[in-house]
Formats: C-alpha cells, structure tokens, sequence
C-alpha cells in the first residue's frame, strides 16, 4: 500500500504506508525458500531414506537457522543495495567485495539452469522425450521467459506470484491423501551413500534463507517480525520438505525408480490419473518461476561489475545514428528494470549450462555458495566487532564471542561438503574427470578476469 505526494517540477515521491508483518514475510519467505517438492526425488537417488530424512533435518537446524538469523541482523542494520557483496565489501574491502557479486552472479545464474533442466525431466516422465528434445525444451522455456521479460517484467512477477501458490496445490493433495500410509520403511539405512550429492541437495534446498535480508527495509518491528517468521518457516521448510519423501517412501521403496518427474507417477496411484496433468502443470509454472527469480538476482548483480565499463563504451563517439538507437535499445532498464543487455547476457548462460546434468549442476552451484558463504559470515563477524555500537533494529543473540559460535555450524557443514566434494569425488561429466573441480577452477579465474577487464579501479579497465 503506497501513497504518493508531488514536490517541485512534478517529481512524485512515493512512501510506503504498510511493511510487511509476521504473515506477510513468512508468505514471501516460504516461496523464496521453499518453491515446492519438483525434483526432490534426486534425494532418493542420494542416500537410503533414514539419512535423507536425517540430513534434511541437519540441513535445517545447523544450516539455515543460523543464517536466517545472520541475514536478518545484517540486512536490518545496513539495508544497503546489493544486499550479502555490499556487506562484503564493507568488510572485506573492494576487491573481495567485487569477486563476492560475481561469484553471486554465477551461482545464480547456475541455479537458474537447474529449473529449465527440472521442467523438462517432469515432461520427458510423462510422454517420454529424448534427451535432445528436453534439452531444447528447456531452452525454449529460458527462450520464452527472456522475451517476456525483454519487454517488461512486472506482469510476469505478479502472474507468478498467483500462480506459485496454485502450484502447490497437487502436492498438497498427495501429502494428505497419502500421509497415513507412511510406514516403517522410512528407517531404512540399507544402501549405497552418495554424500557429496546429498549434502549438495540439502543445502541447495535450504539456501533460500539468505535472500529473507533483502525484506529488512520492508519489515516492521524487525526483531519481533523476523524471530517469529523464522520459528515458523523453517520447522515449516523442513516438513514440507521431508512429508512428501515419507509418503514417497512408503509407496515405493526401490530407489532406482526415483528420477525427477516419479513424485507424479506415484501421486496418479494414489488419488487417481486425474492429478498426473495437474502435477505436470503446476511443476512447469512452479519451475519457471523459481528459474525466473534466480535470473533476476544473477541479473541484478551485474551493473555494479559491468556498468561502468558498459556505459562509458555507449558514450564513444563512433557510433552512427542507427547503430546508437540499437545500442540504446540494449542499455535501456525502464521497462525491464535492468539492462535489457545483462538479460540477455544471463539467458545465454543460463541456456548453456541446461546442457549438463541436473545433479552436476546442483552440486556446482553449491560449490559456488563454498565461495560466497565463509565470505558472508566473515563479514558479519567483522562487522560486528568493527561497529560494535551501531543501532541493530534485529540483533543475533550474544556478544563477541556468541558470533564465532553462530557462524560454525554452517561453515564446519560447508567445509565438509568442500572436502568430500573437491578432494574425495572424481566427479566425471562429458568423459572429463575432475570436472567439479575444473568447473570451480574457471569461475574463480573468470572473477578475475572480470576484475582486470571492468573493475574502474584497476590499471587493466582504464587501457581498454
């Protein structure tokens, strides 16, 4: 609810009258966190179902409620733009603050690809596309997404919105119709351990937590609002992730069968083939959601790496009449609130790494969050103990040292994933071994490249 009020040469200002409350945040949060059950089954395909149930509950006590709270003092004492690199750069100084946003912008951009590569798995279970058909599916999907956004992406975020809640609909109906058929044979210990996939999923389920700081500015009471929105949401994230696997498997307890899409088959015997169109449906509107929400956080990332370097090419004076209008046209951000450039930059990202596997790309982008989250909590830490007498409207409980013992939980869990992801798996993907570690080794050289290429304070970027 906003109201507006006009000052000299017709500038209207506009003020918020209402932020967001207790149920407004956990609303926006539990879609920011959660998005639905699509794709889950991988977990299945992880771990025999007592360590995935044990790791989803690990996931959500040692990993996200430590960061939900970190995020929330952070975000509510400095509720800058940029969010997590801003607050790196204020700790870590420029350099470590410009690598922080592009390690953001490829993570996002990675986890992006994941959705397109979900939605065409959903279609491939239920009318059997080959592996190129779905490839080019997802394409299409990021194709189709990019144009609308090309053109203005308010629409398309408040049609989202509407019909993310309409997604969960099928899974809801599956949790109640098949809840008291869970048995037994979710203690099931027996089989074989994939654990860097394991954690790998476990913490992309729950890294939403991160983005509840960007609300800060729009909370009220942020103490109060924050501490109750993050009791509720994750016993909430937790059960609406860990439910419907019970349920799952109880129903079929052979793991092989487990590929993205199984949920629907297992809901159609459930309740009825009625609903496997239904699930379909609403794992399509749900994925290209959750696809367009990371796009624009990869996409928002990018102006303060490029937009200097950009716009001070746009100024050269060798451009003709015609050729400056189709220039413009690709800078402009008024009806696509960012670079329509940086939208197409992403989208080709995004399109190119749908290629890969879907389990490869999970555990790539949580390679990317070993890079930005020992960095993210560091710099609460320094914060912290640099303005140790700044207002902080939301406060972690406890003092110097309470902070240390916060932040390790998370980052001992992420240090382990870096260990048996990086040095104890031989990750092969496209014939190349190793790929994991090849594939962290180029966006860490990319970052710098980026830095020496468009970074105004380096001697590289003033000779371009």
């Amino acid at each position: 609810n906003k109201s507006s009020h006009a000052i000299s040469d017709g500038i209207v200002i506009e003020e918020r009258k209402q932020k967001l409350g207790i149920f407004g945040l956990v609303t926006i949060g539990f879609f920011w966190v959660s998005g639905g059950i699509y794709g889950n089954e991988t977990l299945v395909l992880a771990a025999p179902p007592l360590f995935v149930i044990i790791g989803m509950l690990i996931g959500g006590i040692f990993h996200s409620f430590p960061i939900a709270l970190v995020t929330a003092e952070m975000a509510s004492t400095w509720p800058l733009t940029g969010g997590m690199s801003s607050w790196v750069t204020m700790a870590c100084g420029k350099f470590i603050g410009f690598q922080n946003r592009w390690w953001i912008c490829c993570g996002y951009a990675i986890d992006a690809s994941i959705y397109p590569v979900l939605a065409s798995e959903y279609l491939a279970e239920s009318h059997g596309i080959s592996f190129l058909g779905r490839k080019l599916y997802a394409v299409v999907l990021v194709f189709v997404l990019v144009t609308i956004k090309l053109v203005g992406r308010d629409k398309l975020v408040k049609l989202t919105a509407i019909l993310a809640i309409l997604s969960l609909l099928p899974s809801i109906i599956y949790v109640f119709a098949g809840i008291h058929k869970i048995d037994h044979s979710i203690t099931a210990s027996q089989g074989e351990i994939d654990l860097s996939l394991l954690i790998s999923f476990v913490l992309w389920l729950y890294g939403g937590f991160f983005s509840l700081g960007s609300l800060a500015g729009e909370v009220e009471t942020p103490r109060q609002t924050y501490t109750t929105a993050i009791i509720i949401l994750i016993p909430l994230v937790v059960a609406i992730n860990t439910i419907p696997l019970m349920v799952s498997f109880s129903l079929d307890q052979n793991r092989a069968n487990y590929e993205p899409g199984h949920f629907q088959t297992l809901a159609a015997s459930l309740v009825g083939l009625w609903i496997k169109p239904c699930f379909l449906i609403a794992s399509q509107v749900s994925l290209v959601g959750l696809c367009n929400s990371s796009m624009i956080t990869a996409e928002c990332a990018l102006p303060e790496l490029l937009d200097t370097t950009v716009m001070s090419w746009v100024d050269q004076k060798y451009w003709n009449d015609k050729s400056y209008r189709v220039v413009l046209w690709f800078v402009d951000n008024r009806d696509t609130g960012v670079r329509r450039i940086y939208i197409i930059l992403v989208a080709l990202a995004v399109c190119a790494l749908v290629w890969f596997p879907y389990d490869f790309l999970i555990e790539f982008d949580m390679l990317v969050v070993i890079l930005n989250l020992p960095v993210f909590l560091i710099a609460f830490v320094v914060l912290r103990w640099k303005f140790p007498d700044v207002v902080r409207p939301y406060r972690v409980p406890g003092g110097h040292v309470s902070t240390i013992l916060w932040i390790l939980p998370p980052l001992l869990l992420t240090g382990s994933y870096a260990v048996i992801n990086l040095l104890l798996t031989n990750r092969i993907v496209l014939g190349v071994p190793h790929f994991n570690v090849l594939a962290l080794v180029v966006v860490l050289a990319s970052g710098l490249v980026v830095w020496c290429c468009f970074h105004p304070c380096n001697p590289c970027q003033r000779f371009i």
